[in-house]
């Protein structure tokens, strides 16, 4: 399978090589049942990292696009090809999300993760209930605590490795990491 990637180019590797395969199956020239040459004969052809070729397979396999059975190969998908399909060429990605223009009257949907929905937050009740704690707490609360964690929580750590996994360790044996 003949494959033409530019390395000098903007669009990433990755996105060429899935791109040029992904063209070549929708437009219907690799048909169903065909098998894709190997990982490590395709990175050897384009001389690109193994990687490459497995991300760009792992992205055909997850459109299904492409089937991949074991000790067989990865072969074009039944009834990938689309009539009438005109290939595009690759879009270039961007060092920078945040380079990105959107209309102002188009809503953006944020699909990153463990970002919650910051309007909703109380910011007012936040900061008043920060503030009093702030104003009560000892000084010691404000400092660094103890650079091997909290001793009650190596104390409890300490209680509970003795109880369930019969680890005999004092609470100044632990140490608490990242």
């Amino acid at each position: 399978m003949w494959l033409s990637i530019d390395k000098s180019a903007s669009v990433p590797m990755l996105r060429q090589v899935y791109q040029a395969i992904r063209d070549r199956i929708l437009v219907g020239e690799l048909h169903a049942g065909y098998k894709l040459p190997s990982t490590r004969l395709l990175a050897s052809q384009l001389n690109v990292s193994r990687n490459v070729i497995l991300e760009a397979y792992e992205m055909l396999l997850a459109e299904g696009l492409a089937s991949a059975y074991p000790g067989s190969g990865t072969y074009v998908a039944e009834g990938a090809a689309l009539p009438g399909y005109v290939s595009t060429p690759p879009i270039a990605v961007s060092s920078s999300a945040s380079s990105i223009q959107y209309p102002d009257e188009v809503p953006v949907i944020s699909f990153r993760t463990g970002l919650p929905a910051l309007e909703l937050f109380p910011r007012k009740s936040w900061a008043d209930l920060l503030q009093s704690v702030c104003k009560e707490a000892p000084d010691l609360a404000l400092g660094y605590g103890d650079s091997a964690g909290e001793p009650e929580l190596r104390r409890e750590l300490a209680n509970y490795l003795a109880h369930t996994r019969g680890v005999k360790a004092r609470p100044e044996h632990i140490v608490v990491t990242s």
